[in-house]
């Protein structure tokens, strides 16, 4: 359930840390069991812990078993093991790193990262219950309030969550980590959400791509320093997507992403190491939970990593025949992922159509959007795009990280495809991210930010060395970036996230004022009494602050069913029209509400719902109770006649 009253950042601080403690523990004891490198067991323990959680999910569901506290320390005992066991196979086969890297270096870096990351959430929200005044915002607390009263967290059951109808997969990994913090430590649902959403951000993004920024530009305590800050110097992500949509599975995703592609790029570089393959295939199946946008982005980024490799063996190749084999490869790769790719674009055609047509900005602004990682009408940064720049020539002057300049290069081209032009041909490309360009955007960092950490390492030439000098020039670069920086920064985020924490009701899907007349009205409702609300006027929200369900959880159930789509259209005819009246009586929808001030006031908004509008005064509607925006009706019969009376 959720809550009208607010729940402060320091009540909630002990379900940050079990947060914490849920998405890294399990993974990281079991890559050190399994004899990981140390960057490894910080980059990957929170991809790998959201496989455990996932996949554990998917198999208790199937079994039969109730998804409790209990089944993740067992499911994560029977990992632990088989990472004991993988550690035994590989005692003394692996020899000890001869580049460790400082903890003041790596530790520094992150606690700095950590809270650029965390402070625009903390300020905005200004409570660990707020909630992202988005429509999605429903759904997802919806959802994982169904995993908590189901102990279900199954990915495979993620449609059926909010309608009980449903089947299919939903990429679930948010919800099912939020449900689990929720059996863990009794929070209530959108201090779960928050928490996991804020964790994600300022502790899993970090994480893997200071872990990702070592594997690409070399294990060094300089690169280890400056890497988190630069992750977190942009507006685009992970900021923007603590509030838009809100895209909670899209940040876990992205989240996550930057590590996963750092341990596919270990395993190109160790084709015969099986048990680096073996982490990647485990780590892809936990990002694809996630969100599936994730395992486009690997599948991009990591396609050019793996394409640029074939063209530097097709240059270097001493001998023909491995010329030709790695020519071969290049054309393979390339005819290959197109065909698939566009395939896909024809068997999924409700992703292309996803997102009305026709450009959003014109060439120049989203060409300022790409270049200085401003999308979408937020503060240009200045400072950070030259210093992308910079870091596009720096790569480009190594064949080992050359292929950094040429990610940026072409999801910066798929951004400017959807923002700019935005036509058939071109949703035959950007289709996997539904044609939307905050997702783009949002890719779009994860180049941006290594060449970041490229530049502003090579600027003050630590990028060919490892001692102390080159640590402290590494670190000064990163303080002056940041002051520098953190006006415009701090700026941009305030007005990024305020769009979605709105301090005006009348911009709000949910005010608090709101929450509490619902509460008060929801105590003259019975326990899983079924009720109509318009969700565009937040009435919705009943079914979170009461155990009642609703017969519209949120706005986007209507559109794919007809029989919802009659009642929101002439709930107010049941006592006049047969169809509405047998409908209302085999569904038991005894009880609506109306009022509320609305989200939209679009003819999409308002004509579907004008039959639950309509309730007030018609005959059939008994009049119960007002309090505040909204009026609580009682379904009195089909027969009734004449106006509602109280």
């Amino acid at each position: 359930m959720i809550s009208a009253s607010p729940e402060s950042w320091l009540a909630a601080a002990p379900v940050v840390l079990a947060a914490v403690a849920l998405l890294l523990v399990p993974g990281a004891v079991a890559l050190r069991l399994a004899r990981a490198d140390g960057m490894l067991v910080l980059g990957a323990a929170g991809p790998l812990t959201v496989s455990v959680v996932t996949v554990s999910g998917v198999v208790t569901a199937a079994a039969g078993v109730r998804w409790s506290p209990l089944s993740l320390v067992l499911a994560t005992l029977v990992v632990w093991l088989v990472a004991a066991a993988v550690g035994g196979a590989r005692r003394g086969a692996v020899a000890p790193d001869r580049a460790a890297l400082s903890r003041w270096a790596v530790g520094g870096g992150l606690v700095v990262g950590v809270v650029l990351a965390a402070w625009p959430l903390l300020a905005a929200t200004g409570s660990a219950g707020a909630l992202p005044q988005q429509p999605d915002t429903i759904f997802h607390l919806e959802t994982i309030q169904g995993m908590v009263e189901r102990h279900d967290v199954s990915t495979l059951h993620g449609q059926s969550f909010v309608q009980p109808d449903a089947t299919g997969f939903y990429p679930a990994g948010f919800h099912a980590l939020a449900a689990t913090l929720v059996q863990l430590t009794g929070c209530r649902v959108d201090v779960a959400a928050n928490v996991v959403a804020l964790v994600a951000a300022a502790v899993l993004w970090p994480l893997a791509m200071t872990f990702l920024s070592t594997v690409v530009l070399g294990r060094r305590d300089a690169v280890a320093l400056v890497a988190p800050v630069a992750a977190v110097a942009f507006t685009a992500f992970p900021t923007w997507l603590l509030g838009y949509g809100v895209l909670w599975p899209n940040l876990l995703g992205q989240a996550l992403l930057p590590a996963v592609l750092a341990v596919g790029l270990l395993a190109l570089r160790r084709p015969r190491q099986v048990s680096t393959w073996a982490l990647l295939a485990v780590l892809v199946g936990g990002l694809g939970a996630a969100h599936p946008n994730a395992v486009i982005g690997l599948v991009v980024l990591g396609g050019v990593a793996l394409g640029w490799l074939l063209v530097v063996g097709t240059v270097r190749a001493g001998r023909p025949a491995h010329r030709l084999l790695s020519a071969v490869g290049v054309v393979l790769l390339v005819g290959g992922a197109g065909a698939v790719w566009f395939l896909g674009a024809r068997l999924a055609p409700s992703m292309r159509e996803s997102n009305p047509r026709g450009p959003e900005m014109g060439w120049g602004a989203a060409l300022v959007d790409v270049l200085f990682a401003a999308p979408r009408s937020s503060p240009a940064l200045w400072v950070t795009g030259v210093v992308v720049l910079v870091g596009v020539v720096v790569a480009l002057r190594r064949a080992r990280t050359a292929w950094l300049s040429l990610a940026w290069l072409l999801v910066g081209g798929l951004y400017l495809a959807v923002a700019a032009v935005d036509s058939p041909r071109t949703r035959l490309l950007t289709w996997p991210w539904f044609n939307n360009s905050p997702r783009l955007a949002g890719l779009l960092v994860v180049p941006g930010a290594l060449l970041v950490t490229a530049a502003l390492v090579a600027l003050v030439r630590a990028d060919g060395e490892r001692t102390r000098t080159a640590t402290r020039r590494a670190a000064a670069a990163a303080v002056v970036f940041v002051l520098v920086t953190l006006g415009a920064n701090a700026a941009a985020r305030a007005q990024v996230l305020g769009a979605y924490f709105p301090t005006d009701s009348r911009a709000s899907w949910v005010s608090r004022t709101e929450l509490r007349a619902l509460t008060s009205l929801g105590s003259e409702v019975p326990a899983d009494a079924l009720v109509a609300a318009n969700p565009w006027r937040g009435g919705s929200y009943l079914g979170l602050v009461r155990d009642v369900r609703m017969l519209f959880p949120n706005e986007k159930t209507l559109p794919g069913s007809p029989v919802q789509q009659l009642l929101g259209a002439r709930l107010d005819e049941v006592a006049t029209d047969p169809e509405v009246c047998a409908l209302v009586t085999r569904l038991e929808v005894g009880w609506a509400i109306t009022g509320g001030e609305p989200a939209s006031t679009s003819a999409g908004a308002v004509r579907p719902y004008r039959g639950v509008d309509g309730v007030d005064g018609a005959p059939g509607w008994q009049r119960v109770r007002t309090e505040g925006p909204y009026t609580l009706y009682r379904f009195s019969g089909c027969d009734a006649s004449g106006p509602a009376q109280d």
